[in-house]
């Protein structure tokens, strides 16, 4: 009789690899953003409704090219659809609306800064729902969030031009909605269907929520050929997404969600440095110190210690 095959076992080193590569990839994920909303020097911009769109539609077609290749196409029951739907909604459709329309006024790393705010505003939903309970600590993880916000709002010397504080407010809810997704996700995922079966279903049903709106407010964008600046950096929030997601589903099983829940630094770190990098991002002392508040923050909101 033979012996059953070892069960895989990653090394921390491997963990920490993975943790890495997704929080940098995802980082980069809100430069593309701008990209996408300038576009080619002397070109009309092109709306971030028909920009969304497009990053649902490619991020399908993806997901519906490797389930093809692999014959994992699985029969949907309702319920199904009916979580993958306001799933898109909360995780799609409203937090990259958000971000394309704040990129349009506001640096790509001030956008990162806001993912910071994402397992903060997660435990304060989760306390809300009485899911998690409110330590000293976590309380105080909290208030750092705010006092974080408020170092970015507040002064009148911490960004460029005070009157991109409306769309800096727009980026920070769009991390708000994460927020909500987790919670979601936590209470409602379905555990008899694989990830990317859910992914596929959720990006579609977000092109396919857009699409009549789009058309409707002639938000619509049509992309050139030869492809330009916005068409590549469509593509390239497609695909930092779509590996992102694998990543840290991969990282979960392997890890555990409180090792994986360290990607917020690496996000929000490597946001930062890809927008100094790529568009000379140049950062006050105000946003400085709010990064570290919010540093100080996410250290202090620990998630539990068991598994969901």
């Amino acid at each position: 009789m033979n012996p059953a095959p070892a069960k895989f076992k990653p090394s921390r080193l491997l963990c920490w690899g993975i943790l890495l590569l997704s929080g940098i990839l995802y980082g980069s994920s809100f430069s593309w953003i701008k990209l996408a909303v300038d576009g080619d020097p002397g070109s009309s911009r092109a709306s971030p409704l028909g920009l969304v769109f497009w990053f649902a539609a490619i991020a399908a077609a993806i997901l519906a090219v490797e389930l093809a290749a692999f014959r994992r196409f699985k029969h949907l029951e309702k319920r199904h659809i009916g979580f993958c739907i306001p799933w898109a909604i909360i995780s799609v459709i409203l937090p990259n609306i958000l971000f394309f329309y704040a990129a349009t006024n506001v640096q790509p790393s001030v956008i990162a800064i806001g993912i910071a705010l994402v397992p903060i505003l997660t435990l304060a939903g989760a306390v809300l729902l009485r899911r998690e309970i409110l330590t000293p600590g976590r309380a105080a993880g909290i208030a750092l969030g705010a006092i974080g916000v408020g170092l970015i709002l507040i002064p009148e010397t911490s960004l460029p031009d005070q009157s991109s504080v409306f769309f800096v407010a727009l980026a920070f809810t769009g991390a708000a909605c994460y927020a909500g997704e987790h919670l979601f996700i936590e209470i409602k995922l379905p555990q008899d269907i694989a990830i990317d079966h859910l992914l596929f279903v959720m990006f579609l049903a977000a092109a396919a929520l857009l699409l009549p709106v789009t058309l409707a407010t002639g938000s619509f964008f049509v992309p050139s050929w030869p492809v330009g600046t916005t068409e590549l950096a469509i593509v390239g929030v497609s695909g930092v997404t779509l590996l992102d997601y694998f990543l840290i589903t991969l990282l979960i099983v392997w890890a555990g969600p409180v090792f994986t829940s360290q990607a917020a630094y690496i996000v929000t770190i490597a946001g930062v440095v890809w927008g100094i990098v790529i568009f000379g991002d140049v950062l006050s002392i105000w946003l400085w110190a709010a990064i570290a508040v919010l540093m100080l923050g996410l250290m202090l909101v620990r998630p539990r210690e068991e598994r969901p």
